[in-house]
């Protein structure tokens, strides 16, 4: 039988793997302003954990942040970070393989599920080796979470506090809440209600309290909503690049968009065929892919990414993917794999295998596809650090030095008596 171990094992690797040894060495954005200034202020060092950012908590990138900090050389910090961001990505696909061991499922199909949490297109872009996007991989952990069936108190209590770290990690976890109504009266289920529900409250309170981001100040019409979604996720799912998804539409026309939805539609009606539960299921996971995506571009919009409104030249230049699209991309090719794997006599057949290897295929085919990110230009942390020791040791009256991260534009304010 295949352990959560060995598939964190090989996860790690294989999101390690898929970055350059650039973006490896990069500390990223939030990672270095936020977080990263939030560890190295003594008055934050605990609250900092719940202090909202763009009127959210993001609990787990701020606990994470906060240990490598304590214990880890200021140069190697980066190292350490893309390592333990890749350490989490791999892990919430062995928690789905292991949550979902009593869902009548092929043991292949669970395996290609926790797959997609290090090997999904578009997760290269942004997602993987950072703490700033390490709420997307969360985001499609809770509809497993939420349907855990823990078999003892003492797993109900850890899966407590990992529905708690998810939800104050990821507002949009909510999404999912509907899912939390299966077994109410599930004692063991109590405790997950628990977390879930303090995690909850915790984003409330920060949602209402706290200035949120918001983009140019425009709103995107239906058709906007319409036209980026296909392109942005069906399509996406397939290409792993936003430019190949938007050149392949310039040339190709919208229907190839519209086209790519077709295989993760009938894979939801062979997942849900005749199982009110199943239909269910692939119902909300579908249902979330689409207001996950329309959320985040409704409340983020910028006025050059009105997909309704992109001539020929915009889209055959290449529209880059909206990190929006990282978490509907995974959920559909999540009702892929549990339609691999749902067979009523529990085996694979044909058609299945055949399923496996496209969805291997395209996956191979993505796994270095960045989409262009910034990340990968630099700079690289530690010759940055360095320099900056060599600057607090030139002259004992500097107190703070600035290192700059990526991409241009972000850093993190250094103690020199930490560089000295």
């Amino acid at each position: 039988m295949l352990s959560p171990l060995v598939i964190v094992i090989v996860g790690f690797l294989l999101a390690w793997f898929r970055l350059s040894g650039t973006e490896r060495g990069a500390l990223w954005a939030e990672d270095a302003a936020i977080f990263s200034a939030r560890a190295l202020d003594p008055a934050l060092l605990t609250a900092g954990i719940f202090t909202p950012y763009a009127g959210y908590t993001h609990a787990l990138p701020q606990i994470i942040a906060s240990a490598i900090w304590a214990v880890i050389p200021a140069e190697h910090v980066a190292i350490a970070t893309s390592a333990a961001s890749c350490l989490v990505a791999a892990s919430v696909g062995a928690l789905v393989f292991r949550l979902t061991d009593h869902w009548r499922i092929h043991p292949a199909s669970r395996v290609a599920l926790a797959s997609i949490t290090v090997l999904s297109p578009g997760l290269a872009y942004e997602a993987l080796g950072n703490l700033a996007n390490l709420h997307w991989l969360l985001l499609f952990l809770s509809p497993f979470l939420f349907l855990a069936a823990p078999r003892t108190w003492w797993g109900s209590v850890a899966l407590a506090v990992v529905a708690l770290l998810v939800v104050a990690t990821e507002i949009q976890a909510a999404v999912f809440a509907p899912l939390l109504l299966w077994r109410l009266r599930a004692r063991k289920r109590w405790p997950l209600y628990a977390g879930a529900a303090i995690g909850a409250l915790i984003q409330a309170w920060a949602f209402l309290n706290f200035d949120k981001t918001r983009g140019d100040g425009g709103r995107p019409s239906p058709a906007a909503l319409v036209d980026g979604y296909f392109l942005q996720a069906p399509l996406s799912a397939f290409t792993g690049s936003g430019k190949g998804s938007s050149a392949l539409v310039a040339y190709s026309g919208w229907d190839v968009a519209y086209v790519a939805l077709v295989p993760f539609l009938a894979a939801a009606v062979v997942y849900g065929w005749r199982r009110r539960s199943r239909a269910l299921l692939v119902t909300a996971l579908l249902g979330a892919s689409v207001v996950i995506w329309g959320a985040g571009f409704w409340m983020n919009f910028y006025e050059q990414f009105d997909f309704a409104k992109m001539g020929f030249e915009t889209l055959a230049g290449g529209v880059p993917l909206l990190r929006y699209s990282i978490v509907p991309i995974m959920l559909l090719w999540a009702i892929v794999a549990l339609a691999v794997g749902g067979r009523p006599d529990g085996r694979l057949g044909g058609a299945g295998i055949a399923t496996l290897v496209i969805m291997a295929s395209v996956f191979a085919a993505s796994y270095h596809v960045d989409d262009g990110a910034a990340r990968g230009n630099g700079p690289t942390w530690s010759p940055e650090v360095e320099n900056a020791a060599r600057t607090c040791s030139s002259d004992v009256g500097i107190v703070i030095v600035t290192v700059p991260a990526a991409p241009d534009g972000w850093f993190v304010d250094l103690p020199c008596d930490d560089l000295r």
